[in-house]
């Protein structure tokens, strides 16, 4: 999201007296404006969705999952036996590494030195003259202090007419010079908002899980443009649903998945399961808006097909973890 936030000045009841303009901030006001929606694939384990492998008769098999047991891969660090004809597992030896730590990492603290100065005042033999001056305070109004800020931007404005047009008297070169008029420009901008009010612009990332249906229409969140995204809100005024729209798209190996549903059924041999995910083409819109719009994968909603193994240490497969799909197969002689 991109937000703007407007601060009204502190003299702002008084910016129409001094500068006779209507264009400047009379309240603070806070503006939400959704500028990219991203979808990022992740996978969570379903128990629903486990399978098991039988290795009685199988030996020299190593099955490797990721740290939510979902399976990366069979014998995937493994080499190729020409002996045995079959994939033998490798040992892994076991190395320690130098790390580097980062140069550009600082202490937090530091040590400081102050100077501390003690003075004393004391009197001599000379006549000192001693007048009196009665003051007393007068507590200043709001409009005194609007009047005294405006006379410095008058001020301000005035020094830097004048070093423009004689700037000869500085004794300064043109660098100098420069950085002089950069300083009060700064003094008068502060100064200015004081009456004008400041907008500050800056971004801010919302991440939130969602698990697709197969429905077509499935509300992801709700907006409203002062208070930025919602969840399962309705009683805000002005409030705007923003939604995934799903069309499932035909998948080129539907005939493999009943091949290999019939070879499980007919032949008493291992037969190793993977997912083959549904591909949706996905739009997230916001009225007449579209955010994103492409091709993704809902492993939960695609068809589960198993690929026939007589032995399972003969065979290498590499699985992607976050769909299931089977990305390769490496067969021994």
């Amino acid at each position: 999201m991109k937000i703007i936030e407007k601060r009204r000045g502190i003299y702002s009841p008084f910016t129409n007296k001094y500068f006779n303009v209507s264009d400047y901030i009379k309240a603070d006001s806070r503006e939400h404006f959704l500028k990219e929606v991203r979808i990022i694939s992740s996978t969570m384990p379903d128990e629903k969705q486990v399978y098991f492998l039988s290795t009685d008769k199988t030996k020299g098999i190593s099955i490797q999952t990721d740290e939510r047991g979902i399976i990366r891969s069979l014998n995937a660090n493994s080499s190729y036996d020409a002996k045995t004809k079959s994939f033998l597992p490798v040992e892994s030896k076991s190395s320690s590494e130098t790390i580097a730590l980062n140069s550009l990492i600082q202490p937090r603290f530091s040590y400081k030195a102050d100077t501390v100065i003690n003075r004393e005042l004391t009197k001599d033999s000379t006549v000192i003259e001693k007048r009196y001056i009665s003051k007393r305070l007068v507590e200043k109004s709001m409009e005194d202090y609007a009047r005294e800020t405006f006379d410095k931007l008058q001020e301000i404005k005035k020094r830097r007419f004048d070093f423009l047009s004689d700037p000869s008297d500085l004794n300064l070169d043109g660098e100098g010079l420069q950085l002089l008029l950069n300083e009060l420009e700064k003094m008068e901008k502060s100064l200015l908002e004081t009456f004008f009010g400041t907008t500050t612009s800056y971004e801010k990332v919302v991440t939130f899980d969602f698990e697709p249906s197969k429905e077509p229409d499935q509300p992801l969140f709700n907006f409203v443009r002062d208070r930025g995204i919602l969840f399962n809100y309705k009683d805000f005024r002005g409030i705007e649903t923003v939604k995934l729209e799903i069309q499932p798209l035909q998948s080129v190996l539907q005939p493999v998945l009943a091949v290999t549903s019939f070879i499980r059924k007919k032949n008493k041999l291992n037969h190793i399961p993977y997912r083959v995910p549904l591909m949706v083409r996905a739009r997230i819109i916001q009225d007449e808006t579209v955010f994103y719009d492409g091709i993704l994968s809902l492993a939960q909603h695609g068809d589960v097909a198993f690929l026939p193994v007589r032995n399972l240490s003969k065979v290498r497969l590499i699985y992607d973890p976050a769909t299931g799909y089977l990305l390769s197969a490496d067969f021994a002689r």
